[in-house]
């Protein structure tokens, strides 16, 4: 029924002695601003410290630009408006815009006159 398995050979693999509050607590995370210069802010929000299966980083532009060099990673806007750049091409973003940007892309920045912020989220380290 589960997997092959008995439903209490099932929910034995659940540890339910951590719960409410405290569980919360355990496992909330204070996003760590890792660069903050020149209306650009960048955050570590998990990292491969807190687990080996991804990591997942915050820009903010403000007036500004910043390049994109965590690669590949899935992008996703969060707040405000702005454009990625990439050679002659500038490409509109806005909130809930999302992109794909592969290893091999280079010379990728966001930039917004007013203020922007997108979400990396990156893939596992390699081993």
């Amino acid at each position: 029924m589960y997997i092959g398995l008995d439903a209490d050979t099932a929910i034995d693999v659940f540890d339910f002695s951590l719960y409410g509050e405290k569980a919360v607590e355990m496992g909330r995370k204070t996003p760590k601003t890792v660069y903050n210069e020149g209306g650009v802010e960048i955050k570590d929000l998990i990292t491969n410290n807190d687990t080996p299966c991804f990591a997942v980083k915050s820009y903010t532009v403000t007036g500004s630009q910043a390049p994109l060099t965590e690669k590949p990673a899935v992008y996703c806007v969060t707040e405000g408006e702005g454009y990625i750049c990439f050679g002659d091409e500038e490409i509109p973003l806005k909130k809930s815009d999302y992109f794909f940007l592969p290893a091999a892309a280079e010379d990728v920045k966001i930039k917004s006159a007013e203020s922007l912020t997108v979400i990396a989220c990156l893939p596992p380290k390699a081993l």
